[in-house]
């Protein structure tokens, strides 16, 4: 080879070796085949046999049939050398010197000898070793996306030209089709409703979609899409552009169902509307802040207009400091620590507002420690205490303007005695907070104030008619006869309002009246009022419009009001003469204020209870539908299953959920949302099991005295839970006096009402549980009842069982009452009124043997889990089932094929039409088609009133498969 060409083959992109034919050995490498091969000019001019290159025989010997084929055999015989037409590409594994292996692609060609005979092979060698792993990584890459594409839990879809060309499995199974090839026949246009829920037609608003994400790339939105059965769900979309030619267009999209989602933040939009509705409505203030930092975390309207600061100012103002004098911060700051120690305190403040006010409040101040941060925050509801300081007020001053005694009480003026402006204020003031009518009149009937508060109906209506006056007249001069035992209550002659009156004396001298009242309540009825309206002349629209002006309140609430009245007239006569009175009268407020603030707390649990019995009965329909999917998928898992090992871990599963369903249940005994199987029973054998159990359970340190008696009448009960509450109180009072051991006191007796006022039944049953243990402080006591309040450590229990017992009492119209004293030990006493008779109800029959026959059953239920589940176990039971998610599309697809079902099952709460509103419209096209109702509360007064509409059935969640087909078999659905 000559220098010159040698030279340009150094050149090359790749690497040129010549094979001697003849020697076998390579005679000339390119500089890219030094490099490739790892050979120097000595190793060439030495002789490198061609065998070395190869990394294998086989791959040498190919290599020379392959010269062979195209060199012929001329250069062995000597003969001509014919050309090959083409000269191909042939991959070899070969080797450099240092017996590293790669793979070369490689093309010969014939070198002739002066003689036209083949003497050397030329070939040119490219390294395709970076080619081959580029193509294999590709290769590699593409099964890694495919096996994305298929694994993945969202839909995913290829539109080649806005067609759809492939998808995944995630897709077949969101839009509920067969297979892939039923759904890629499909238009994209038969997958969206006509229009979405912003009321644009869907086809429009997709063409907008895809155009901008060709035009930006990529575009993500909301979107309504339609199951292959119908059903309307919502997708969050993503469309990303792949390839945005117009002729070949690619548009990659990924769908992924945020149904619950959606769901999750309507529940949790709604429920904090509700809160803010509930927070900013009421006239008490509300303010939450971190006492660490004083910063404010929420308040109400009612603080801000209070205050008179604005949202921005209050966010950063620092709590309690900028809000109270300096005077008033050592008593705010004595409370906040009574709150951190018991969780809880009542303290009156003089709230500082913007403008320097000062407005008299009394808080209400209960600790809040977040379970994340576990930082602490106080709650403070307050209330204005203005009106009732000023009335304090102006009666003490009135009282101590009277203790002069006076020598000749005869012939004594009222306007002699009293300061009329100042009793005119405090009849003003006295009729704004009670809300009745007031009026201070002589002996004769004579008005002595202006009257304060009087509503319509009376002033502008019935006292306008010549009748309707002289029965007021009548009324008053009832009410304003002298009384010594007391204040006058009686409902008016003219209209029968409830009007009261209660007479001033000075000395025993009668010298004015105080008349309140023009109040209603249930008794008083429009159509009562109409009546007289049309007795004494007046027009009886206005009448009736007026009456329904007039203040309603309960008769109790009434006599409260007129005892106050009676008890402020009381003093008003009596401390101009006996200072002594002024004590008595100050004793009797301060009776009074106790009363009310019992009377305060009472209400305050009262609203407690019934706003987390309304939570947890939201709460609840949430566990119930989790619990019923596990305990559906478990009955599933554990048909499937054979290893014994994975057995017991199911079946500790199941068991688990089913405390979980236990504790559900309490929570919805406790808010009375449950059904309860009440009979007329007779208790004392309950008692006296439970007491014989605890003798057998109970360690010898405890001593347990009965005093049962076998005569008592029956109650109106569950004797399940009977059993309940003994256990319960008999275990909390196991814990109560521990390893020091003491004494067990259980009695039930019956009680005549001449004993007790409790109840309205002539008598009652009282069943007393003692204990000797340490017992409880007044402030636990306050609490023992409240729902998830517990003085037991972590995992001894839920701060459920009182409170569960609590609510059972009350459902038996009963009352459970605890006194303890540190110490000394704890007794609880539980009031229940006896049953009128003993009719026991029939018990219920063994069970039925379970069904056999195939039926055609219609499942409703929007738990997509509980609808897959129900129907693999009813279809492997024999049936043929078909679910829907939605009770409106249940009622058309029953429309369509009446005849074809033999039972619906449906859930109650559902979005939409609910459960009951399915039976009544299908009871208007089938009178006979078996009905069972699914719920997870249920109780009495629901199931008479499900009943009532044509339900045949009822079933509570989360119930299991042999519930539902041992209750099909009790119906005798066939």
């Amino acid at each position: 080879m000559s220098d010159t060409s040698s030279k340009c083959f150094d050149y090359l992109p790749g690497a040129l070796i010549e094979i001697d034919i003849h020697s076998q050995t390579i005679t000339y490498m390119s500089k890219m085949a030094f490099s490739l091969f790892g050979y120097s000019r000595n190793d060439v001019e030495a002789g490198i046999p061609v065998r070395a290159i190869f990394h294998e025989e086989d791959e040498y010997k190919r290599a020379v049939e392959i010269t062979e084929s195209f060199a012929g055999n001329s250069y062995r015989k000597s003969t001509a050398y014919q050309p090959q037409e083409e000269q191909k590409l042939y991959d070899f594994k070969l080797t450099n010197k240092a017996g590293e292996e790669f793979l070369g692609e490689c093309q010969g060609a014939i070198v002739l000898d002066d003689s036209g005979l083949p003497k050397a092979v030329r070939v040119y060698i490219r390294d395709l070793t970076g080619q081959r792993l580029t193509e294999s990584s590709l290769k590699e890459s593409e099964a890694k996306y495919r096996l994305l594409f298929e694994k993945s839990k969202d839909a995913i879809l290829i539109l080649e030209n806005r067609i759809f060309m492939d998808c995944n499995q995630a897709t077949i199974d969101m839009l509920r089709y067969n297979n892939k090839a039923e759904l890629l026949t499909t238009h994209p246009s038969q997958l969206s409703p006509e229009f979405q829920p912003d009321g644009r037609p869907s086809a429009e608003k997709a063409e907008e979609m895809m155009n901008l994400a060709v035009e930006h790339g990529s575009h993500r939105f909301e979107w309504a899409h339609l199951k292959s059965d119908g059903t309307v769900f919502t997708v969050e979309v993503l469309l990303t552009t792949i390839s945005s030619d117009p002729i070949h267009e690619l548009i990659y999209t990924v769908w992924r169902d945020i149904t619950e989602h959606k769901q999750a933040e309507e529940a949790l939009r709604t429920e904090k509307e509700f809160t803010e509705t509930a927070l900013n409505n009421q006239q008490d203030t509300f303010f939450l802040f971190e006492p660490a930092s004083g910063k404010a975390i929420r308040w109400n309207r009612a603080f801000s207009r209070i205050s008179g600061y604005s949202d921005e100012e209050i966010a950063q103002l620092k709590a309690p400091e900028a809000y109270y004098s300096p005077e008033d911060l050592e008593l705010a700051s004595s409370a906040m620590e009574e709150v951190i120690s018991t969780g809880t305190d009542t303290v009156v403040l003089n709230l500082i507002c913007k403008d320097g006010r000062k407005v008299p409040t009394e808080y209400s101040v209960t600790s809040l420690k977040s379970d994340k941060s576990g930082r602490q925050y106080f709650i403070s509801i307050g209330r204005d205490i203005t009106m009732r300081q000023r009335v304090e007020q102006a009666l003490e001053k009135r009282i101590i303007a009277l203790t002069q005694p006076m020598e000749d009480p005869t012939g004594i003026a009222f306007d002699e005695m009293f300061n009329l402006t100042d009793i005119q204020r405090l009849q003003d003031e006295f009729a704004e907070a009670t809300g009745v009518a007031s009026i201070i009149t002589d002996i004769n009937g004579t008005p002595i104030t202006k009257p304060s508060n009087f509503c319509r109906l009376c002033s502008d209506i019935v006292r306008q008619t010549e009748k309707g006056l002289a029965n007021c007249y009548k009324s008053d001069a009832a009410l304003g006869a002298l009384n010594p035992e007391g204040p006058t209550i009686q409902q008016c002659m003219s209209g029968g309002l409830w009007d009261a009156g209660t007479s001033i004396t000075v000395d025993g001298k009668h010298i004015a009246n105080w008349l309140i009242g023009q109040v209603r309540d249930e008794t008083q009825t429009e159509e009562n009022m109409r009546a007289y309206a049309r007795e004494i002349g007046a027009d009886e629209e206005l009448t009736a419009e007026a009456f329904h002006e007039v203040p309603a309140m309960s008769k109790e609430q009434f006599a409260n009001i007129t005892q106050f009245l009676s008890t402020l007239a009381e003093q008003l006569s009596n401390s101009a003469y006996q200072n002594v009175q002024q004590a008595r009268f100050i004793a009797e407020r301060k009776q009074i204020d106790a009363e009310q603030l019992q009377l305060q707390k009472q209400l305050h649990q009262a609203q407690k209870l019934e706003a987390v019995g309304t939570m947890v009965g939201g709460i609840s329909h949430e566990l119930n539908n989790i619990l019923q999917s596990m305990f559906l998928y478990g009955e599933l898992i554990l048909e499937q299953l054979t290893d014994e090992t994975l057995l017991q871990s199911m079946n500790q599963l199941m068991a688990d959920g089913s405390r979980a369903r236990d504790i559900v249940k309490q929570i919805l005994t406790f808010s009375r949302k449950t059904k309860i199987n009440m009979q007329p029973r007779e208790i004392h054998n309950i008692v006296l099991d439970v007491v014989d159990l605890e003798r057998a359970t109970l360690p010898s340190n405890i001593e347990i005295k009965s005093d049962i008696d076998l005569n008592c009448g029956p109650v109106l009960c569950d004797s399940t839970q009977i059993h309940q509450i003994m256990i319960n109180l008999c275990n909390n009072a196991y814990h109560a006096m521990g390893e020091t051991g003491g004494l067990l006191s259980i009695s039930l007796q019956q009680i005549e009402a001449s004993e007790s006022n409790s109840f309205s039944s002539s008598s009652y049953l009282e069943l007393c549980i003692s204990d000797t243990g340490h017992g409880m402080t007044a402030k636990v006591s306050d609490k023992i009842f409240d729902p998830f309040y517990t003085t037991k450590g972590i995992g001894e229990g839920t701060g459920l069982g009182l409170s569960v017992i609590h609510g059972i009492v009350e459902m038996m119209q009963g009352s459970i009452t605890v006194s303890s004293e540190l110490e000394k030990g704890t007794t609880f006493r539980i009031l229940l009124p006896l049953a009128d008779s003993m009719e026991e109800r029939p018990e219920r029959q063994d069970e039925k043997p379970l069904l056999s026959s195939s039926m055609s059953i219609l499942l409703v239920d929007d738990e997509e889990s509980i609808l897959k589940t129900a129907e693999k176990i009813l279809s492997g039971k024999g049936h043929e089932v078909e679910t829907v998610s939605q009770a409106q599309q249940a009622l058309e697809i029953y429309k369509q094929n009446a005849n074809k079902y033999d039972l619906l099952i449906t859930d109650l709460t559902m979005p939409g039409m609910s459960g009951e509103e399915l039976v009544v419209a299908l009871r208007k096209l089938d009178n006979k088609l078996p009905i069972i109702m699914s719920t997870g509360q249920l109780g009495i007064e629901d199931e008479h009133r499900y009943s009532n509409i044509g339900v045949s059935g009822f079933i509570q969640k989360p119930w299991t498969a042999r519930e539902l087909i041992q209750l099909i078999a009790e119906l005798n659905i066939n």
